[in-house]
C-alpha cells in the first residue's frame, strides 16, 4: 500500500517546497542506490495542498529493490527500507551543513537576504529545519604573478591564453600592458617558451574570475632547461604570488 511518508508546509512558498520534497526523494533513492537507473516519478507521487506531500510508491519501490537485488525476501526489504527511513530522519534532524541532504537543501533554497525555516513532517515527526542565510560571494581584486605557457596568441585585437604551470588550467587574459611586453609575449608563443608576467584579475573563491585576467607587465622569459634549474631551487616558489588589493 502506497504510504505518505513526508509533509513540507509552505513557509518559503509553494516551489521551495517542491523542491525540497524533490530533494528529499532524490536522497532516498541514493540512499537505496537507486539513483542510477531510477527515475524520481518511478518511486514517488506528489500531492499538493495545505502541505505538500511525498508519497512512496511501495509496490514499485519492492520490486525496484528485487529487480537490482538490494534484497530478495520481503524481510530484507523491509529492513532496508527502515534503515533508509532511520538515515533520512537522522539527516532532517542534523545540522544542516553536516549532512549531504543538508548541503542540496541550503544549496537550492537558501537566501542572501534571510534565513529560512521551513516546518517537515516525516512519517508523523513534525519538527522545524532552519536554512541559514547564505553569505554573497565577494569578488577580490588582486595583483598576480607567476609562470605561464602561452597557449593562444591572438595577433589581432589585445588577448591571449594562458595556462598556469602549476594549476594548469587555461585563462583567457586581456593585455594591458607596453608593446615591448606585447613583444616578449609573442616571442614566448611563437618559441614556446615559459613567461614570467604580472597581472591583475578579480578574484572568486580562491579562483580567477572568468575574463578577469588583464596582463600588466611581463618580467622574465625561460626556455625548458632555465625553467628546469629553477624547479631545482628554492627560488621557484618566489615566482608566484597573489596580493589581495580590495574588495569588490
Amino acid at each position: 500500500m502506497d504510504k505518505i511518508i513526508l509533509k513540507i508546509h509552505k513557509n518559503l512558498g509553494r516551489a521551495a517546497a517542491y523542491k525540497f520534497v524533490e530533494i528529499v526523494a532524490s536522497s532516498i533513492l541514493e540512499k537505496l542506490k537507486l539513483e542510477k537507473t531510477v527515475p524520481i516519478a518511478a518511486a514517488f507521487k506528489f500531492y499538493s495542498g495545505e502541505t505538500i506531500d511525498l508519497e512512496i510508491r511501495t509496490q514499485e519501490i519492492a520490486e525496484l529493490i528485487v529487480e537490482n537485488r538490494l534484497a530478495f525476501s520481503d524481510r530484507e526489504q523491509e529492513k532496508l527500507i527502515d534503515l533508509t527511513a532511520q538515515q533520512l530522519l537522522s539527516d532532517l534532524y542534523s545540522p544542516i551543513e553536516t549532512t549531504k541532504l543538508g548541503k542540496a537543501l541550503f544549496k537550492s533554497l537558501s537566501s542572501a537576504e534571510s534565513e529560512g525555516k521551513v516546518t517537515v513532517e516525516f512519517l508523523g515527526d513534525a519538527f522545524e529545519i532552519v536554512i541559514p542565510k547564505r553569505e554573497p560571494f565577494q569578488l577580490l581584486a588582486s595583483k598576480i604573478e607567476g609562470v605561464y605557457v602561452i597557449e593562444v596568441f591572438r595577433r589581432t585585437g589585445d588577448k591571449c591564453t594562458l595556462i598556469c604551470i602549476k594549476q594548469q588550467r587555461p585563462i583567457e587574459a586581456v593585455m594591458n600592458c607596453s608593446e615591448e611586453a606585447r613583444d616578449m609575449l609573442l616571442n614566448c608563443f611563437s618559441s614556446k617558451q615559459y613567461v614570467h608576467l604580472r597581472g591583475v584579475a578579480s578574484m572568486e573563491r580562491n579562483k580567477i574570475k572568468k575574463d578577469s585576467f588583464v596582463i600588466t607587465e611581463c618580467l622574465d622569459t625561460f626556455s625548458d632547461q632555465q625553467l628546469d634549474e629553477l624547479i631545482q631551487t628554492n627560488k621557484f616558489d618566489d615566482l608566484f604570488r597573489t596580493d589581495e588589493v580590495s574588495v569588490i
